[in-house]
């Protein structure tokens, strides 16, 4: 009996073990053979591929970058080698400046001990003039890096309308196109019931040629005007940038008392001819202190003072010219721009009725054409209108008073 007790209790543990040894669900007959563990592995797979597949997506996205005017413009800055480069050329001349200094002190110093041979006129200039004129020369270097900087401005926020020019063209160069097949397909109507010739077919077929071409020259041109833009952010050629700011028409008001002040004190040249009026100056000065009005040296460094002051003076009067140029031509542009936009108000009127008395016979598919054209210059004219504007305005705002030292 007890023999027969402890046997069963053997068997009892033995099943309670192959229990806990089969899968989960295998005791109530659930195991399908491995089926739902391979559909697990693969839909896996998947997700990991998916999930690979949207990170390089993400990637593809990222690419894009997108630019305001003003980041634009910030970015030229920062990135442009001509900038670091006249970092570099002030610094020297502040360098020169504090050498030129120091060796003066040095010179003034020997004479207070009473050291001979100090007191000839090369002495004189070296202790007097030369930290004038190295004075002069960090003043140039520090205005370049700053009128560089406004040219950079300038050059970004032109190239900026650029991009944003070709984009409105090309969209011009689009909708005319939508329109010549459209002109084309009423053609074609128009010969199957007998009112149009063969020949308003062809006429119409070629003008979706010519507005075809037209798009594809303007896709070029886009595609330029995006890779200078690229060129000048310091950004590969290919990279693709997307502009957020409007190409619109934004009215400025200019001072021109204000606009002149700036420009005296960013113009180079004047900046220039006004440092040389001090430093010629100084040099006169200490001609009339060491010689008499009869010695050659007081004569020249005189006549040098004397063409010093006259160059200022037209400099003056020239940078007075070209300010007011600049000013007009924001005026006439803006003026441009009052009749572009009626032109284009106009022409669209123009060829909406066109197409109607079209649409129920009483205008040809010539007189179409025609008003298309009509439209078509308009909205060009309008796209430059506003383009000549903004650059006029920037020019102003940035002290560029002419394109000569653009190059």
């Amino acid at each position: 009996m007890n023999l027969k007790s402890s046997f069963l209790k053997s068997m009892v543990l033995a099943i309670i073990f192959a229990l806990f040894l089969l899968p989960v669900g295998a005791a109530n007959g659930d195991v399908d053979n491995g089926t739902e563990v391979e559909e697990e592995v693969v839909e896996n797979v998947e997700n990991v591929e998916n999930t690979e597949s949207t990170g390089e997506a993400v990637e593809e996205e990222a690419k894009i970058i997108s630019l305001s005017l003003e980041e634009s413009i910030e970015m030229a800055v920062e990135n442009h080698p001509d900038i670091a480069v006249a970092i570099i050329e002030h610094e020297q001349a502040k360098a020169d400046l504090r050498k030129a200094k120091r060796d003066a002190k040095s010179i003034k110093d020997l004479k207070e001990q009473g050291l001979p041979g100090l007191y000839t006129y090369d002495t004189y200039l070296a202790e007097r003039v030369l930290p004038k004129t190295m004075e002069m020369l960090e003043i140039l270097a520090d205005k370049g890096l700053d009128f560089k900087k406004s040219l950079l401005k300038f050059q970004a926020e032109n190239a900026y309308y650029d991009v944003l020019k070709a984009e409105s063209e090309l969209e011009n160069a689009t909708d005319s196109l939508v329109r010549a097949k459209e002109q084309l397909r009423l053609a074609q109507v128009g010969l199957d019931v007998g009112v149009n010739a063969q020949a308003d077919v062809l006429g119409a077929e070629v003008l979706v040629a010519s507005q075809e071409l037209t798009v594809s020259f303007a896709k070029n041109s886009l595609k330029q005007a995006e890779m200078d833009f690229n060129n000048l952010m310091g950004l590969a050629l290919d990279d693709e940038v997307k502009l957020t700011s409007v190409f619109s028409f934004s009215p400025i008001e200019f001072n021109l008392e204000e606009i002149g002040e700036m420009a005296r004190e960013k113009d180079l040249t004047y900046v220039q001819l006004n440092e040389s009026v001090k430093v010629q100056e100084a040099a006169f000065d200490m001609a009339k202190g060491y010689y008499t009005p009869n010695v050659l040296t007081y004569q020249a460094a005189e006549r040098d003072y004397e063409i010093a002051k006259l160059k200022l003076q037209n400099a003056d009067q020239n940078l007075d010219l070209k300010i007011r140029k600049a000013y007009l031509n924001t005026e006439t542009a803006k003026e441009g721009y009052a009749l572009m936009e009626k032109s284009v108000e106009q022409a669209s009127e123009n060829y909406r009725l066109t197409k109607l008395r079209h649409d129920v016979g009483m205008a040809t598919l010539l007189d179409l054409e025609k008003a298309s054209g009509e439209l078509d210059k308009a909205k060009t004219e309008l796209v430059a209108a506003v383009y000549d504007y903004n650059l006029a305005a920037t020019m102003l705002q940035h002290g560029i008073f002419d394109l000569d030292g653009m190059q």
